[in-house]
């Protein structure tokens, strides 16, 4: 009789132990839906143009809205397009270094490239990509800052003080 008696709290104890396994498991899963969640959100909305390319193929699978803002593209008219079939980089000959040094390296930061807008807009962008492996596919998630208005601030600076410098250089001695 002593033995039926131990028998259930024994498996009373091991259901316990699998239940406990399961909400903890649970628990986890919940967690990581959650991240991946406020991950797709930090994505998608971030303000700075943000696409993945698989690898080898180097066709868009995902891009974030930054992206169809900044170039003016659908998003229809970019996934599963390559860089070259959207005729997107203005300098071939720096891409390609950017993209030796990304194979070789697994990644590059603070790249500066041109790159043209579905209107022909030529657009001055800081790239920064790193290769990336999820569930054994490898991808490159690519992170533009846009520099275009800097660089036109910058030239009109300059063009403004080389214009003020030659006026100065020009102007008689003594003159005032």
């Amino acid at each position: 009789m002593e033995a039926s008696k131990t028998a259930p709290k024994h498996s009373q104890r091991k259901k316990s132990s699998v239940s406990k396994s399961k909400n903890i498991k649970k628990a986890e899963k919940r967690e990581h839906d959650n991240l991946l969640q406020k991950s797709n959100l930090l994505f998608r909305f971030n303000p700075a143009p943000i696409s993945l390319l698989k690898i080898p193929e180097r066709r868009y699978v995902d891009i974030n809205e930054a992206v169809l803002k900044t170039f003016g593209f659908s998003r229809e008219e970019f996934i599963g397009k390559t860089n070259d079939e959207l005729n997107f980089f203005v300098q071939p000959e720096k891409r390609q270094k950017a993209l030796e040094q990304l194979m070789t390296q697994g990644y590059f930061d603070n790249y500066e490239l041109k790159c043209r807008c579905k209107d022909g807009t030529i657009l001055d962008g800081l790239f920064s990509a790193e290769i990336i492996e999820y569930q054994g596919d490898k991808y490159v998630l690519i992170v533009m800052i846009d520099l275009t208005s800097r660089k036109r601030s910058e030239k009109a600076l300059r063009e403004s003080e080389e214009k003020y410098r030659t006026i100065l250089e020009t102007t008689e001695e003594g003159y005032y």
